[in-house]
């Protein structure tokens, strides 16, 4: 039987000086940023007219009918005259088209749309309008899924601070808010959007000149952009700064659908696919004018030599 005195010595356990142990054995048990925020599962909603209205109702609590019409009452009217505002405009755009269609049909006031420019034009005004209609799809995730469903009257939500995190505790909407919201905030917001990708590409591919089709995107875009010119002129700023400040909703705790999931992943194709399909479709239909636009020109024309049909 060996003694103490005849084992060999153990070596000490040598670290690096200027690392922690836990590093040096590769046990850092850190994440990636992407980790860290859980980027895959969550949902945060923009600060728009349409997010403050489907919100107000649960994200205050109310115990004077002045305490409603001040925070929620507001939203609602917003809301209300976005939705003139845009539904006026578009009712405009429609009507501009008509004149547009006319001085085509005349033949010499208009002139042919340059391919690379009228393309780029028209596809940058779909990404616009794609993405609006992407965001009522996600306000739609959100509030039907997310957002916790109580029984009775909504109930305001709760957060508890965890980690430096806020986490939602309790509070949720009511079946009866949901199918409201669904109704009044979410379905005019779609509608506007698909009312806007029909008749704004039309208003496009009728622009009478490629002056008029770069003025022509630029108008459509400012229409699609009103909710949010509203909410930053007619909201107060302690909504606006919560609504800003409105944590992400999602996480592990929370259902996420299969085919949100799936539309979101797949998102970089089929919103790839459909703005281009849409160009071609749109730019198919019009209606063109055959006048050169270089008829008459002085100076070297086309000065870029791409810039011809």
């Amino acid at each position: 039987m060996m003694n103490k005195a005849d084992q060999a010595p153990v070596a000490p356990e040598c670290t690096p000086p200027d690392m922690p142990k836990k590093a040096y054995d590769g046990s850092t048990g850190t994440k990636t940023l992407f980790q860290t925020l859980g980027m895959t599962t969550d949902f945060q909603l923009p600060g728009t007219v349409y997010t403050s209205a489907a919100l107000c109702g649960i994200l205050f609590e109310y115990h004077t009918c002045l305490e409603w019409l001040t925070r929620c009452g507001e939203a609602y009217v917003r809301l209300l005259i976005n939705i003139v505002v845009q539904v006026f405009l578009l009712c405009a755009v429609y009507q501009i088209d008509r004149w547009q269609m006319d001085v085509i049909d005349g033949g010499t006031d208009c002139y042919q749309h340059t391919f690379a420019f009228s393309f780029f034009c028209l596809w940058i005004f779909f990404a616009t309008v794609l993405t609006e209609i992407f965001e009522t799809c996600q306000m739609a995730e959100v509030i039907l899924k997310q957002i916790p469903t109580v029984d009775g009257q909504s109930k305001s939500l709760q957060y508890m601070i965890e980690d430096g995190e806020p986490i939602l505790k309790s509070g949720g909407m009511s079946v009866a808010r949901k199918v409201c919201t669904g109704l009044f905030v979410l379905m005019p917001k779609f509608a506007i959007g698909i009312s806007m990708l029909i008749i704004g590409a039309i208003f496009l591919t009728s622009a009478s000149s490629n002056t008029d089709i770069l003025l022509n995107s630029l108008a459509a875009v400012f229409v699609i952009e009103v909710d949010e010119l509203i909410f930053a002129f007619m909201t107060p700023a302690y909504m606006r700064n919560l609504i800003e400040s409105l944590p992400p909703f999602g996480g592990e705790s929370q259902r996420i659908s299969f085919g949100w999931k799936l539309f979101v992943d797949t998102s970089i194709i089929w919103k790839s696919l459909l703005s281009v399909i849409l160009v071609v479709f749109f730019r198919q239909v019009a209606t063109k004018c055959t006048q050169d636009p270089c008829t008459g020109a002085k100076r070297t024309c086309p000065a870029i030599p791409f810039f011809t049909e």
